[in-house]
């Protein structure tokens, strides 16, 4: 009786309909609803899409920046400046090597005339950039014995040119770099390379290196409204004595990225200068690249390696954001660069602490929302809301 009694009661209570709701129900999800996307539309209207789109560039471009230096193991900087609310970008990027093989036959000697032998190629050695033909003087072609795949041999006064003058991939106004493998005699001197009026690298009788970066000011217009930039001396580098090893191969480098210049000799800074202000080149349509100018004697040479500096960005901040903070040292300021070392970490030389970069939105009325990047001296880019 009782479970008769149950079952009469069940049969009795109103079944609501498979997947209904009730007008009250309703009327509450709606509210619910209502208040989530009102939280949500002020959260998300805190930056306007200029601001929110700019923000995230500059994010973009602090971490860009950092995987290029990792990328190509060499240094990248950053230009910030508050004034004009932009940034900037700069890394290194290789525009022609050549390893010294020839195609065809090794062990011939260059022609005196200063021209490749006919069964030596189109041209001598392996360009990446483009079939640039390279001039060779008191030069031969040698096999493997010590460098992978031969190498060239340059005699007492023997000399390459790259014939790179107006040629636009190889325009380096902005910035160079150019770095050789070589294996030196004792007491030997001279430019190891030269590109006039743009750099010159050279040996010392001590074994020292030396560097000379030519600079320009600011460009000008000449009579025919063409853009020129006027010389304005040069930037010299000069390492200790014995700091290359006679007898053996030798990575030698010099390098400018518009802000800092440095020596190199086997991947470790033997000298290095830093600008107080990015400059540029002095030439802006190239020059040949020479090679052993002037050497007072007989050298090897392998893996000749041109760069020149692209850059990334800019990013033009939109109007109503504006750099609050560009802090890189102990005090801020309203230009600051930005140095990355070859590992992604900050440059150690150059930055003793975190770098600062903040960022404000002005929402008018007297209020804004600002927010900061801060890069850790080991390169990571965190965001901080404040």
């Amino acid at each position: 009786m009782l479970t008769s009694a149950r079952a009469a009661e069940r049969r009795t209570l109103p079944v609501r309909g498979a997947g209904g709701f009730t007008l009250l129900e309703l009327m509450v999800v709606m509210a619910v609803l209502a208040m989530l996307f009102g939280m949500g539309t002020g959260l998300f209207s805190s930056l306007s899409v200029g601001a929110r789109g700019a923000m995230g560039m500059m994010r973009t471009l602090l971490r860009a920046a950092r995987e290029q230096a990792v990328t190509t193991q060499l240094p990248a900087r950053l230009e910030l400046d508050a004034v004009r609310g932009r940034a900037m970008g700069y890394h290194f990027l290789d525009i022609g090597q050549w390893h010294f093989e020839s195609p065809l036959e090794k062990g011939w000697t260059a022609d005196p005339q200063g021209s490749p032998p006919t069964n030596a190629g189109p041209f001598w050695g392996f360009d990446s950039g483009a079939g640039i033909e390279v001039q060779a003087s008191g030069v031969r072609a040698e096999p493997s014995g010590g460098a992978p795949g031969g190498y060239a041999a340059l005699e007492s006064g023997g000399r390459l040119v790259m014939p790179l003058a107006g040629r636009r991939a190889f325009q380096t106004d902005d910035g160079f770099g150019v770095a050789l493998s070589a294996r030196l005699a004792e007491g030997a001197s001279g430019r190891l390379a030269l590109r006039p009026r743009t750099f010159e690298l050279a040996l010392t009788r001590r074994g020292g290196l030396t560097g000379r970066v030519f600079l320009a000011s600011r460009s000008e217009e000449d009579e025919q409204g063409r853009s020129a930039s006027r010389a304005a001396g040069d930037l010299s580098l000069k390492s200790g004595p014995g700091v290359v090893v006679p007898g053996r191969w030798t990575r030698l480098e010099l390098d400018f990225d518009g802000r800092v210049a440095r020596l190199l000799v086997d991947g470790r800074v033997v000298a290095r200068e830093i600008l107080s202000a990015p400059a540029r080149l002095a030439v802006n349509d190239g020059s040949d690249l020479l090679i052993g100018e002037g050497m007072s004697q007989a050298w090897d040479l392998d893996d000749l390696t041109l760069r020149r500096i692209a850059s990334i960005g800019p990013v033009e901040l939109p109007e109503g954001l504006a750099f609050s903070e560009l802090r890189g040292d102990a005090t801020s300021a309203t230009e600051i660069s930005i140095h990355f070392a070859s590992d992604g970490s900050l440059d150690p030389l150059l930055h003793r602490r975190p770098v600062r970069v903040a960022l404000f939105e002005d929402e008018g009325e007297g209020r804004g929302r600002k927010r900061t990047f801060v890069i850790g001296l080991l390169g990571a880019v965190q965001e901080v809301v404040e």
